[in-house]
This record gives structure tokens, C-alpha cells and sequence, in this order.
């Protein structure tokens, strides 16, 4: 073997932060009526997953929307019909951005998956019509969009 030649060859990319990272909001109660952040972003992000678990019992139904600071529906809307929310259901984005947020998933159900975006140093915020109680415990999945100024998310 020539002095160039590898056997095994590091492809890595080497000074590269984790690929994907996760912030998880416990416990978020719904904004009665209003519109509440979930998480503030710091840096443009890409965003693989975004999605609730209700941990709490909601007390009627209820229209949520996912936006961002500014906007709303920018990432769901507010469906036309109102959903209750059962303990551990799951509320997930729509396979479209900005469509109608999906009735929520119990433990029979299933989706397709929502896709990737990009977002821009702002909140995420969640919108509900009307005053009901609950609580939603929200996961966010996202990978920094440059290297030399990373994202930090909180949650809000």
C-alpha cells in the first residue's frame, strides 16, 4: 500500500454540533382565549418535529393555532371545528404549513408526518378561541441553521 492509500476513511465533519437537538415545554397551560409563547427562538433554525402531549385533561373543546411571533396560523391554523383533549392524546402540525391544525391523536390513531421548516429568530406561539382549562406538554425538534452562530431555544 502507497502512503495514500486509507483502509478506513474519517468522513465526519469534524467541529460540527449535534445534528438535531430538543426543547421540551412541561406542562403549558392553554392560553384561554389568547395567545401565549411556547418557545423564543435566538437564531434561524430548522424545525423536523414540533408536537404536544396533553398531560392534562382539557375542560371543552377547543381551536388551537401554532404560530410565530407576528403570525398566528404561520405554522397551523385554527381548524373550523373545535376539538376536546384527552389525556395523552397527541397535537400534531399539519403536513402542510399553515393548513388546519389536525383533531388530536389518541392512542388508535395515526398521521402522515408534517415536514421540515425554516424559522427565523422569533416565538413559536400557540392560540386558543375560547377560555378552557388544560395543559400540553410541547417537544421541539431543531438543528441550527449556521454553525458559527448556533440557536438556543427556550422554552417560553
Amino acid at each position: 500500500m502507497g502512503t495514500n492509500d486509507y483502509l478506513v476513511r474519517d468522513v465526519t465533519q469534524h467541529g460540527r454540533p449535534t445534528t438535531s437537538q430538543r426543547c421540551v415545554n412541561y406542562q403549558k397551560a392553554l392560553p384561554q382565549g389568547t395567545t401565549f409563547n411556547i418557545f423564543t427562538v435566538s437564531a434561524p433554525i430548522v424545525v423536523t418535529g414540533l408536537f404536544g402531549v396533553i398531560s392534562t385533561v382539557w375542560g371543552g373543546a377547543t381551536k388551537l393555532g401554532i404560530g410565530v411571533t407576528g403570525a398566528a396560523a404561520a405554522i397551523a391554523a385554527q381548524p373550523g371545528a373545535g376539538a376536546a383533549g384527552a389525556l395523552g392524546a397527541v397535537v400534531i402540525m399539519p403536513t402542510t404549513i399553515g393548513a388546519a391544525l389536525p383533531t388530536p391523536i389518541t392512542a388508535s390513531g395515526q398521521a402522515a408526518s408534517s415536514g421540515m421548516f425554516v424559522m427565523y429568530a422569533a416565538a413559536i406561539t400557540i392560540t386558543a378561541d375560547t377560555s378552557t382549562t388544560g395543559n400540553i406538554t410541547w417537544v421541539l425538534e431543531y438543528a441550527s441553521m449556521y454553525l458559527k452562530t448556533p440557536a438556543t431555544v427556550a422554552a417560553a
